[in-house]
């Protein structure tokens, strides 16, 4: 019977070890998500720095595109002598056109990014509550080792003064 006894609390010991184990990864692990929470928080604020450089170039580009319609305007004035004069304005026009294409599919990119983004906190913040809740779990399994190691000190304690007294 004592064998037996002997046997589980080995078990229940050799468990309560692995426990530490699993909750030694999960701390390490937990750190990883924090810190990959930061590098993701730190991507979304340069993220938002670019949204900030597309408008300035947005703004800009519809300044050049008034300009080129002046300059349209100003070439059909002067006749067959501002002839040059419209050809570079529409030349303009064309540069601004495909400048305003991709202002629009970077916006829609890094609009993309962004979402991407705050997906990825999302599910890194739900990483970290199930991390929290295995912690918690192994407040309690840590109790249960020291029972199992106290228990087994005591049956071991019992055993070597049983066999001394036999």
């Amino acid at each position: 019977m004592v064998a037996q006894i002997n046997n589980i609390t080995q078990a229940l010991l050799k468990n309560a070890e692995n426990i530490n184990k699993l909750s030694e990864s999960t701390k390490i692990g937990k750190k990883n998500i924090e810190n990959i929470v930061k590098y993701i928080e730190n991507v979304a604020e340069e993220s938002e720095s670019l949204s900030e450089v597309i408008k300035i170039i947005h703004n800009f580009v519809e300044r050049i595109n008034i300009l080129a319609i002046n300059a349209s305007i100003e070439a059909a004035h002067a006749g067959k002598f501002g002839r040059g004069f419209f050809v570079v304005a529409e030349e303009v026009r064309k540069l601004v056109e495909f400048t305003y294409e991709k202002i629009s599919n970077t916006t829609n990119s890094l609009e993309n990014v962004k979402n991407s983004i705050e997906e990825i906190k999302n599910f890194s913040k739900e990483i970290l509550k199930e991390f929290d809740s295995i912690e918690k779990k192994n407040i309690s399994s840590n109790w249960t080792r020291k029972f199992y190691q106290n228990f087994y000190g005591r049956t071991k304690c019992r055993r070597s003064s049983s066999s001394r007294s036999d």
